[in-house]
């Protein structure tokens, strides 16, 4: 028997009509979206905690009436009322430095309005040039990072041992994140890169990095993470790919 999906959480997923909603990220300092995602509400807050260490973040779920809003063109969008959407009991303009979700109701409108005018002027406008690119990188690195953990990580125990087991089980057997020699594994390494780093270079140098000093029976990993991306492996780790077995086969795709 099927299960009922006729339960008010779809419509986190789905509106009315059975469309798949989208999620944007909103930056009150700037008073502008950041982002739009089109796929995963999940990866999007994580992008927006990501971001939070450069500027307050608030992740809403957008209302059927903001499709107009793209990730091409978000930065040029606000939401229309900010005293009338609150976050956490807050209005929207105090909103805390730790993100949240939220939905944008039917009648929270979201509208054009622009280039923020405390930065439209040509040194803004390069910092929101860079801004846009570093959140559109940190958000593809989201979903690589993502999806190579679930399918290159067979070590990962201690996410499931500390959520689903009770601590007088887990102790008698060792729990650990990958074969790494990090404490948290690599997974968290990188991306507590991405929430420290200001730049896609600053960010990409200190990734190739992490992979040179912790990559003992990581290569396939590593070699997993970039085939998400689409990219070849940096020249700097091609020789780490010699360590990956031979018989195993990246061609998931």
């Amino acid at each position: 028997m099927l299960p009922n999906f006729d339960r008010t959480y779809k419509y986190v997923y789905r509106d009315l009509y059975g469309d798949r909603k989208r999620y944007g990220i909103f930056a009150p300092g700037v008073d502008r979206f950041l982002l739009v995602d089109y796929e995963d509400i999940w990866l999007t807050l994580q992008t927006a905690e990501i971001l939070s260490s450069k500027l307050p973040t608030v992740v809403f779920i957008l209302s059927p009436g903001s499709a107009v809003v793209t990730n091409d063109n978000c930065m040029d969008y606000t939401v229309f009322n900010k005293t009338k959407v609150r976050v956490n009991n807050s209005p929207l303009v105090v909103s805390r430095q730790h993100p949240s979700v939220h939905f944008l109701g039917e009648h929270d409108f979201v509208t054009y309005a622009g280039v923020s005018e405390d930065y439209n002027n040509p040194d803004g406008l390069a910092i929101l040039s860079r801004l846009k690119d570093y959140i559109n990188f940190v958000h593809d690195m989201v979903y690589a990072l993502n999806v190579t953990e679930i399918l290159y990580n067979s070590r990962e125990v201690s996410n499931f041992a500390n959520s689903y087991l009770k601590k007088a089980w887990s102790n008698n057997f060792l729990t650990i994140a990958d074969r790494s020699s990090l404490e948290n594994g690599i997974f968290a390494e990188l991306r507590h890169i991405l929430y420290m780093c200001d730049t896609i270079q600053q960010a990409e140098e200190r990734i190739i990095d992490v992979w040179k000093n912790h990559s003992t029976d990581q290569a396939f990993i590593m070699s997993g993470f970039y085939a998400m991306m689409k990219r070849d492996i940096p020249a700097e780790l091609t020789h780490l790919v010699q360590m990956k077995p031979q018989n195993v086969s990246l061609g998931i795709f």
